[in-house]
């Protein structure tokens, strides 16, 4: 039986061999999915959909913070709007400056205090989900 098997062999050889070559190519295009390294985290591996998905995240967040900026820049520009008035009519306050740098202090402390409580509260809810108290 080994000896008609290698008469085989020794006549098909070119034939064997383009089959296993092109087995191996075929299991290699079907069963690898080309992959680069992440915009997220630079050590792990990610497909074109994976990819995708990573760059409409950013793009979304990239929006936020755009948006952010714009109001930041509108609030600024009103400030300095309101200043321009009162500078052109003379009728700069000194009380009046110090009631709005205050009132806008007091604005950004409360903004704070609120994050804060946030952030407080969610770290409690998270840690009695963990652990939930006996009952």
């Amino acid at each position: 039986m080994s000896t008609i098997i290698k008469k085989f062999i020794d006549h098909n050889a070119a034939i064997l061999q383009s089959i296993c070559l092109c087995s191996a190519a075929l299991l290699w295009f079907y069963g690898c999915e080309a992959k680069t390294t992440s915009l997220v985290s630079p050590n792990v591996k990610v497909t074109r959909a994976e990819l995708e998905n990573e760059v409409s995240t950013l793009a979304a967040q990239a929006e936020a913070k755009f948006a952010d900026l714009e109001r930041q820049e509108i609030l600024r520009q009103a400030i300095a709007e309101t200043l321009a008035v009162q500078a052109k009519s003379g009728t700069v306050n000194p009380t009046g400056v110090m009631t709005l740098v205050l009132s806008i202090l007091s604005i950004g402390a409360v903004a704070t205090y609120r994050k804060k409580d946030t952030v407080i509260k969610t770290l409690k809810n998270n840690a009695n989900s963990k652990n939930p108290a006996p009952s």
